[in-house]
């Protein structure tokens, strides 16, 4: 064989083998991240490098919407490809993932892949990891190992957390999943030569005994902090998986979540920062400005303290990957970035998720790797449900049956959005929500019952609309996302075309019902006065096309009628005319 015939044969070889290689996916996945927190926001002086690194050679998505607010619900969704109202977890402990329902992880386990987690995923969070059930089914398992019904949800390895505000929930020193565990055994010596372990000074710190014999800048150090842990633990699981097979590797950080726990580090890195105070909010809610470090932990829920484990986070990012790196896998790994809710964090006075505003059902999603575009951004919505049908698509994996996810891949293709979804939902207990772009005008309309104002009044756990039926009462929010991204104006009363629209669009078949039951419904008076006002949305809505081509066709046919009847009767009288003149000239004829 000639020296070109040998070089055009490795060519070949190479180059297919590239071509045909599965690529890897690594899923960053924070706890309670709000979107426009992304470290890509000029207004807020985040210090974020990996976020702009992964914007810069991915698709960043500005309108990414999550499932439903809340914790477990909005990772089950995920998981299981399904709506809310489809995944069969309603609440955050209200059961553990289906044991019949397929999950994305067991089709790329089943595809070849080796898959693994580290972190918080809340699939069995309601059995707290098996303790409740006394790991039922499986008998190795043990309190703090993380595997019951590892296997089963389709993960090959994993180090499975519970999330911070559950850490305890069975004891001060009861450890439930592997952070626990990890942190029982790592013994800490304290300033008066006693003896305790991390796990006790994570306890404390929680509960703000700050400084104190058990939490203070020598017991709460970066090496134990939650997150650090997760790397750590997530790295070693990339270190000892199986090199002949793609990975999938998840990585669910406890933080944003609060407690907003930090280390005298991670205080010191945001000292001096001016941090933007809520919008509508309340003096002392999670307030905004400038906090000087003491060298000592912090737990203050505050912005300052929420933009340092964000900066932690980003930090950690880098690590993961760094380790991807290390191994050769950087080129064939798409790196996907996003979260499970978003956080109030003071806004309208408020803290924590589970309402309808931006800052709670909006999160940050960047996609980034081999075959994915640089530099792109899609600000039009989108369900970050769909992080899972991606994952399918890019690996080449059919969806299960049941499975409602789809692809993001055609909002970077070259017929960007053609083949996506047309609206986005999500939802909680009380209240449903969908997202539509029309005309470039992204509205969120929200329907709720049991309140009087959707996005602010609505009790999620409180009394009424247990059963949706003809008697149900409703309220509903409408909001233009882009120009109000904090949810000030409620534009329902000035645009209800936009609400019949959007109102049909909820989930008929909810865990309580039909979120249509009764939706208003536009008249043909409103859609004409809607199309001739200011600040509609661009034009006629298709409705109003509609009734207008159809008044055309029946004026078009009147006026058609009319001229023919015209012409006939000219024709007629004409005829007659003629007629008469003919009778004459055969008389003068005969004469």
């Amino acid at each position: 064989m000639t020296s070109l015939a040998m070089k055009i044969l490795l060519w070949a070889c190479c180059h297919f083998a590239v071509e045909s290689a599965k690529p890897n996916f690594l899923l960053l996945f924070p706890d309670g991240w709000r979107y426009d927190w992304d470290g890509l926001n000029a207004s807020v002086p985040l210090k974020m490098p990996f976020m702009r690194s992964m914007a810069a050679r991915g698709v960043r998505f500005t309108q990414a919407y999550v499932p439903s607010p809340v914790c477990t619900p909005s990772r089950v969704a995920l998981a299981t490809g399904r709506e809310y109202d489809k995944c069969e977890v309603e609440a955050v402990l209200s059961n553990d993932i289906p044991a019949d329902e397929p999950t994305i992880f067991q089709l790329l386990r089943n595809a070849g892949y080796d898959v693994m987690t580290a972190g918080k995923d809340d699939y069995t969070k309601a059995s707290y990891i098996g303790y409740t059930v006394d790991y039922d089914g499986c008998p190795s398992c043990k309190r703090g190992d993380g595997r019951y019904r590892q296997a089963e949800l389709g993960f090959d390895d994993g180090s499975r957390f519970i999330d911070k505000p559950n850490q305890f929930d069975m004891g001060d020193d009861t450890y439930l999943g592997t952070l626990g565990a990890y942190l029982y055994n790592q013994t800490v010596v304290l300033q008066n030569s006693s003896v305790t372990n991390a796990f006790a000074v994570l306890h404390a710190c929680y509960n703000d005994q700050i400084p104190s014999e058990l939490c203070n800048a020598f017991t709460y150090t970066q090496e134990r902090q939650e997150d650090v842990v997760a790397t750590r633990m997530a790295i070693q699981l990339l270190k000892e998986r199986n090199r002949q097979k793609p990975f999938f590797l998840q990585v669910a950080y406890l933080s944003p979540h609060e407690p907003h726990l930090v280390t005298a580090d991670m205080q010191a890195a945001v000292s001096g920062i001016v941090w933007p105070d809520p919008v509508d909010g309340t003096p002392g809610v999670a307030p905004g400005g400038a906090i000087t470090a003491n060298g000592q932990p912090n737990a203050t829920f505050g912005r300052a303290n929420y933009a340092a484990m964000l900066q932690n986070n980003d930090a950690l990012f880098q690590e993961v990957l760094d380790e991807i790196t290390l191994q050769g896998e950087y080129n064939n790994t798409i790196v996907i970035v996003s979260s499970d809710h978003g956080e109030i964090l003071g806004d309208h006075g408020e803290t924590g998720k589970d309402k309808a505003y931006q800052s709670s059902v909006a999160v940050p999603l960047i996609i980034a790797g081999p075959n994915v575009p640089s530099g792109i951004t899609v600000d039009s919505p989108v369900a970050n449900l769909d992080i899972g049908g991606t994952i399918l698509d890019l690996a080449g994996i059919i969806p299960a049956d049941g499975m409602t996810t789809q692809s993001l891949k055609p909002l970077w293709g070259s017929n960007a959005s053609s083949s996506y979804r047309q609206f986005v939902s999500s939802g909680l207990a009380r209240w449903r929500m969908v997202v539509q772009e029309v005309e470039g005008i992204s509205y969120k309309y929200v329907r709720c019952c049991s309140s009087s104002d959707c996005l602010k009044e609505i009790e999620i756990n409180g009394p009424g609309c247990d059963t949706i039926n003809d008697t149900a009462q409703f309220s509903h929010a409408l909001i233009d996302v882009k120009a109000d991204p904090f949810d000030l104006i409620n534009l329902a009363d000035a645009k209800p075309h936009v609400v019949a629209s959007l109102c049909s669009l909820l989930p008929s078949e909810g865990y309580v019902g039909d979120w249509t039951t009764n939706c208003p419904k536009a008249e043909v008076q409103e859609l004409v006065q809607e199309t001739s006002e200011t600040g509609s949305t661009g034009g006629p809505s298709a409705a109003v096309w509609l009734i207008l081509a159809v008044a055309a066709v029946v004026l078009g046919a009147g006026v058609t009628f009319f001229a023919l009847h015209r012409s006939w009767r000219s024709r007629k009288s004409d005829l007659v005319a003629h007629s008469g003149t003919d009778v004459q000239m055969l008389g003068r004829e005969a004469v």
